[in-house]
């Protein structure tokens, strides 16, 4: 789209409000209202599908949760025509939830505004009430993990870790799928379900001529986990994102665009800081994989140190598997950046024979796989916009396949050793290898037997 037409749509409503949040404890549904220029109306519904105990839950105190989540899934309404103003006529906010508002958005929004070709800067800001000063709220919470679940190897892994550790786990998931309820099943934990139905008329806008593209889903997802375990009594929230997710795969001038953002550990730090001022300390919100990246998380799944290999065939880390209203049939697609990816990972650990059992076929030999895996090694314009491991994961992840003597005579193994193996030193090679399969130290686990278990893991 030519930027003067991207233009006209941003100026096509001049102000988008966040009208108001209504939650009906009968139907245990919230509903989050949202309006362009009092001319379009959205409506999303989440919908608490197991039963919530409401005689404990203060009304103040959700109120300010859920504020937050109003805040957080209105984004995905906003980026139909970005107006440069908005309005927030059901509350005010302090200059301190302001500076996290803006920079969720803008940051968030980072690669939608990089492929619609949008100034950052332009993002909306948000008001605020100059006499209004931060308040959090503190409140007792069983001392009792809630865990996301989204099919994928890493909340596998992360299950597996809390399991072994003798913790208390509950899962949760937000729009189920067969292919998650499989991995919960084999788990044999209590899960708690969610299901979120976005305003219908969002669909008619995306085939006309509203904006489309990526929102920080993982952010939003963190204030429904703190709503979650506000609601059902969970201490600890647990998320399974890992030390890469914090590379951007471009730049809009200086601004740094990354497809994972609200995965990265700048999102992780500025989310535990607006928690503790903003909504309340009692919540203790971290990532056990944090000091692990994608190939290490990937050879402790392979290893036999955990009970992760009963997942072989059933999970699945492909995202189409998770496109609303047309799920994959298959666990793999087989031709999008997240499954050349996984496969480049996992191929080091496991025999073909393995590797056929999970993924059916040698992604590597795939024609239409071969600028994609070009891109993951940082030949072309910029490394794919997906949620992907670091440029030096998939360095050392070809520096393995390339020693073990695997998969030489294809395609993307070939142009590795044309441009990597060729151009840097067999200790260059060996040090980043070493380095990648290494625990980092940046992370925000506060549970000292965590991390000396995955330090016990590692060795």
């Amino acid at each position: 789209m030519e930027h003067s037409d991207i233009l006209n749509l941003t100026n096509k409503y001049k102000v988008f409000n966040f009208d108001k949040f209504i939650f009906n404890k009968d139907t245990q549904e919230l509903e989050l209202y949202y309006s362009l220029d009092d001319k379009i109306y959205f409506k999303e519904i989440l919908t608490f599908e197991d039963k919530i105990n409401f005689s404990k839950i203060n009304d103040d105190y959700l109120n300010i949760i859920l504020k937050n989540m109003h805040l957080a899934f209105g984004i995905s309404y906003y980026k139909t025509y970005c107006p440069k103003n908005c309005a927030l006529p059901f509350y005010t906010l302090t200059k301190s939830e302001t500076s996290f508002w803006n920079e969720f958005y803008k940051n968030g929004l980072g690669e939608f505004c990089f492929r619609n070709n949008i100034d950052p800067n332009q993002i909306i800001k948000f008001p605020y009430d100059e006499t209004k000063s931060p308040t959090s709220f503190n409140v007792n919470l069983t001392s009792r993990s809630l865990l996301p679940i989204g099919g994928g190897k890493d909340s596998i892994l992360s299950a597996n870790i809390l399991k072994k550790l003798g913790k208390s786990i509950t899962t949760c998931v937000m729009n189920t799928q067969p292919l998650i309820e499989e991995c919960i099943t084999i788990f044999e934990l209590p899960s708690i379900h969610i299901r979120r139905t976005l305003s219908p008329n969002i669909f008619e806008l995306n085939k006309l001529d509203a904006l489309n593209g990526h929102v920080p889903i993982t952010g939003c997802i963190s204030f429904l986990l703190v709503l979650l375990s506000y609601l059902y009594d969970f201490s600890d929230i647990v998320l399974s994102l890992e030390n890469s997710a914090s590379e951007e795969q471009a730049y809009i001038g200086d601004f740094k665009v990354n497809h994972q953002y609200s995965k990265s550990i700048d999102f992780e730090n500025l989310f535990i800081n607006h928690l503790k001022e903003n909504i309340s300390p009692s919540f203790n919100y971290y990532s056990i994989l944090r000091p692990l990246n994608e190939l290490l998380i990937t050879k402790l799944f392979t290893s036999n140190k955990l009970d992760c290999k009963k997942h072989y065939e059933s999970f699945s880390s492909c995202n189409k598997n998770f496109r609303i209203g047309n799920p994959l049939k298959e666990r793999w697609c087989g031709i999008c950046p997240k499954c050349a990816f996984v496969y480049l990972l996992f191929a080091p650990f496991l025999n073909d024979t393995e590797l056929n059992t999970i993924f059916d076929g040698n992604f590597l030999e795939k024609d239409e796989l071969t600028n994609t895996y070009l891109e993951l090694l940082g030949l072309k314009e910029h490394r794919p916009f997906e949620c992907v491991g670091s440029l030096e994961e998939t360095i050392a992840s070809f520096y393995l396949l390339y020693k073990q003597e695997r998969f030489l005579k294809t395609t993307p193994i070939e142009e590795f050793i044309k441009n990597i193996v060729n151009k840097k030193s067999e200790d260059e090679l060996k040090t980043l290898t070493q380095n990648v399969l290494t625990i980092k130290e940046n992370h925000f686990i506060k549970d000292n037997d965590i991390i000396k278990f995955l330090r016990e893991l590692v060795k």
